[in-house]
C-alpha cells in the first residue's frame, strides 16, 4: 500500500512541476509579448493624429491587453511567490497587479454614478497612466530577457557595443515620429540627433527648440538618461530586481564587473543600485536648484520652467549639452544668470568626476561621520580605515582641478577683451570657469563659440581630447590616461622604470592602455578629419578638426559648421560620435580575438626609438 501511494505523491509532484513550469513559461512568453505589443500601441497612439474611431478601437485594445497582462502577471506572481524572490520586486509585482485590477473593476464593475463622481477612478483612468503601465511593464520584461542573454557566453564588449546602437535605432524611429517634430525630418537627422543623445554629444543638425515638439523633447531627454547611464546599467538593475531567484549568477556578475567598474562581484547589485540612486538624487536637486535659480524670469510659464529645469538637470549631469533654448545658455533670457551657469557647471562636474569617485567619497564620508558619532556618544577613539580615498580618486581629483584651473585662467586672460569684453568682472570669472568647465565633454556654451580666438579654441580642443574621468558620463582619452601618460614621460626622462604615485606603483598594463587609447584617438580623430575635409573641402579645416574632436570626445562644443555638413559627412559624424561614447579600446576587444596567456618568451632585443 505504501510503496503505491509513495508512487503516485511522486507522480503528482512531477506532473505538478511539468504543470507549473509550463503555465510559468507561457505566463513569461505571455507578459513579454503583450507588453510588447501595449508598448507599440502606445508608441503609435502618441506619435500619430488618427480619427475617433481609432482612439475607440485602441481603448478596446488596451482594455483586452489589461485583461490579458493582469491574468499573466497574477500566475507569475503565485508561481513564483514561494521561490527565492526579492521581498521588493513582490511588492511591485502587487502594485501592478492592484493597479491593473482597478483598471478592470472601474471600466467593468463599478456603477457609472461612482465612475464620474470619484476623482481617483478618473485619473487612473487617464492615458498617461495606461502610457506608464504599459511601459514599465515592457520595460521591466525586456530587462528580464535581457540578463537572461547575460548569462550566456557573449562577449561583453560586443553587447556592450550593440547595446548603444541598439538604443540609437530606437530613438531614430521614435524621433521621426509625426508628432515628434513640428514639421517632420530627414532620416539621416534623426539618426544623428539620436546618435547626439545616446552619445550624450549634444552635437545637433537640426534647433531642438523650434524642431522638436515637447513629445520629441521628451524622447531625447530619455535616450540622454538611458545613453548617459547605458542600456545594460538600467535593464540589469530591473533584471536583478524582478527576477524570480534574488541573487544574481556568477556570469552576471562577471559580466557587469567591467561595465560598472567594481571590483568586487558581491557589490555588483549594489553599485548598480548606487549609481540609479545617486543619478535621480543628484538630478532631483539639481533640477529643483535651477528651478529656483529662474523662478523669476517672466517669459516661461511654470510648466515650462518644470522642464526646463528637469531637462537641462539630466542634459547636465550626463554630460550631453542639449538645451531646449535655440542658442543654449547663450540665450539672451539666461546668458546673464550666473547662479545657473554654476548650477550647470557644478552638475557638469559631478558628471564627469565618474561613480567611482563620487562612491569612494560616499564611503569617506560615511566612516567620517560614523566615527564623529561615536566619538560624541561613546568616547571611543578615531577608527583609521586604510586608504578610504583611492589612488584612482586622487588622480582623478587633482587632473580635474589642475584641467580647470588652467582651463579658466587661459580663457580668462585670452577672451579678456574678446568674448568676455562686455561682461562683468563677476561675469569675466564665471564664463571663463564655465567655458574651461563645458569642454570636459558637457558641450553648453554662455559665449559667442564662433568669436573665438584660435588660441582659445586650440586649448578647448586640447581640454576635449582629455574630456571626463573613467566610470563617468562623460567622454574623451579620460583624466587617468592622460595623468599616467605624463607620468610615465617624467619617469622615463629620469631613467625610471616605473611609476609610482601616492605610496603605489601603477601596473604595466594600466600604462599600456593609456598609451593605446591616446594612439587610437589621433588616428581615429585624423581618419575622420581627412574624410570630412573630402566630403566638405569648402568648409575650413580648423572648424572640421574642432568639430572632430568635440564629436569624438562627446562634448557638443562646435564652431557652427555641423548643420552645413553633406550626409556623408554628418555619416562620419555619427560613427565618431558612437565611437567615443563605447571606447575605442572596448570596440577593438568585441572585434579581436583575446589571444591566451601564452607560455613561452622569446629573447629581447631593443628597438631604436628617438
Amino acid at each position: 500500500m505504501f510503496p503505491s501511494l509513495y508512487k503516485y505523491t511522486f507522480r503528482f509532484k512531477v506532473a505538478y512541476k511539468e504543470i507549473r513550469d509550463f503555465i510559468l513559461k507561457m505566463s513569461n512568453y505571455s507578459l513579454f509579448f503583450f507588453s510588447f505589443i501595449g508598448f507599440m500601441f502606445v508608441i503609435y497612439d502618441i506619435g500619430y493624429d488618427h480619427a475617433d474611431f481609432v482612439s475607440k478601437n485602441i481603448i478596446y485594445v488596451y482594455t483586452s491587453l489589461v485583461y490579458i497582462l493582469f491574468c499573466s502577471l497574477f500566475a507569475n506572481l503565485v508561481l513564483t511567490i514561494s521561490s527565492k524572490r526579492s521581498f521588493f520586486s513582490i511588492i511591485l509585482d502587487m502594485i501592478l497587479l492592484s493597479y491593473l485590477l482597478f483598471s478592470i473593476l472601474s471600466n467593468s464593475f463599478i456603477p457609472e454614478s461612482f465612475n464620474h463622481d470619484s476623482d481617483v477612478v478618473q485619473l487612473l483612468n487617464e492615458k498617461i497612466f495606461i502610457y506608464i503601465t504599459f511601459t514599465i511593464l515592457f520595460i521591466i520584461e525586456f530587462s528580464l530577457k535581457t540578463l537572461g542573454m547575460l548569462k550566456r557566453n557573449v562577449n561583453p564588449a560586443l553587447l556592450f557595443i550593440f547595446s548603444f546602437a541598439f538604443i540609437i535605432v530606437i530613438g531614430s524611429f521614435l524621433l521621426m515620429l509625426p508628432n515628434s517634430t513640428t514639421d517632420g525630418i530627414s532620416l539621416i537627422d534623426a539618426i544623428f540627433t539620436s546618435t547626439s543623445a545616446v552619445c550624450v554629444t549634444g552635437l545637433i543638425v537640426v534647433d531642438t527648440a523650434t524642431t522638436f515638439t515637447m513629445l520629441g523633447k521628451t524622447i531625447i531627454m530619455g535616450l540622454i538618461q538611458v545613453g548617459g547611464l547605458g542600456i545594460m546599467t538600467f535593464t540589469s538593475f530591473l533584471g536583478i530586481m524582478f527576477q524570480s531567484n534574488s541573487s544574481s549568477s556568477f556570469s552576471n556578475q562577471m559580466m557587469l564587473k567591467d561595465i560598472i567598474i567594481e571590483e568586487k562581484l558581491g557589490e555588483i547589485f549594489n553599485a548598480i543600485s548606487k549609481i540609479i540612486l545617486i543619478t535621480f538624487l543628484i538630478e532631483f536637486v539639481g533640477a529643483l536648484i535651477i528651478f529656483a535659480s529662474i523662478a523669476h524670469l517672466g517669459c516661461m510659464d511654470l510648466k515650462n520652467k518644470i522642464y526646463f529645469s528637469i531637462f537641462h538637470s539630466i542634459s547636465a549631469f550626463c554630460n550631453a549639452g542639449f538645451s531646449t533654448f535655440t542658442d543654449g545658455l547663450y540665450e539672451s533670457t539666461v546668458r546673464y544668470n550666473y547662479n545657473l551657469h554654476l548650477i550647470i557647471a557644478f552638475l557638469v562636474i559631478c558628471g564627469g568626476l565618474g561613480f567611482p569617485i563620487l562612491f569612494n567619497y560616499y564611503r569617506y564620508f560615511k566612516h567620517f561621520l560614523k566615527n564623529k558619532i561615536r566619538q560624541t556618544l561613546t568616547g571611543d577613539r578615531y577608527r583609521h580605515l586604510p586608504l578610504v580615498i583611492n589612488v584612482n580618486t586622487r588622480i582623478v581629483l587633482f587632473t580635474t582641478i589642475i584641467l580647470l584651473a588652467f582651463g579658466t585662467i587661459f580663457i580668462f586672460i585670452t577672451e579678456y577683451n574678446n568674448t568676455l569684453s562686455e561682461l562683468s568682472l563677476k561675469g569675466k570669472v564665471v564664463s571663463a570657469f564655465f567655458a574651461s568647465v563645458t569642454p570636459r565633454t558637457a558641450g553648453f556654451n554662455t559665449i559667442n563659440m564662433g568669436l573665438l580666438l584660435n588660441s582659445t579654441s586650440l586649448i578647448i580642443i586640447f581640454l576635449m581630447w582629455i574630456g571626463a574621468s573613467p566610470g563617468s558620463t562623460g567622454g574623451g582619452i579620460k583624466t587617468t590616461t592622460f595623468a599616467i601618460s605624463i607620468f610615465n614621460a617624467i619617469n622615463v626622462s629620469r631613467g625610471k622604470n616605473r611609476i609610482e604615485l601616492f605610496n603605489r606603483e601603477i601596473p604595466e598594463l594600466s600604462i599600456r592602455r593609456a598609451y593605446s587609447i591616446m594612439f587610437m584617438s589621433i588616428l581615429i580623430i585624423g581618419l575622420s578629419t581627412f574624410l570630412i575635409s573630402v566630403f566638405d573641402s569648402k568648409i575650413d579645416i580648423f572648424k572640421v578638426v574642432f568639430e572632430c574632436f568635440s564629436a569624438f570626445s562627446t562634448v557638443g562644443l562646435s564652431l557652427g559648421i555641423t548643420p552645413e555638413l553633406s550626409t556623408q559627412s554628418k555619416t562620419v559624424i555619427i560613427f565618431l560620435m558612437y565611437i567615443g561614447r563605447v571606447g575605442t579600446i572596448t570596440l577593438l576587444i568585441a572585434m579581436v580575438n583575446r589571444v591566451k596567456i601564452l607560455s613561452y618568451r622569446y629573447p629581447i632585443e631593443n628597438i631604436y626609438i628617438n
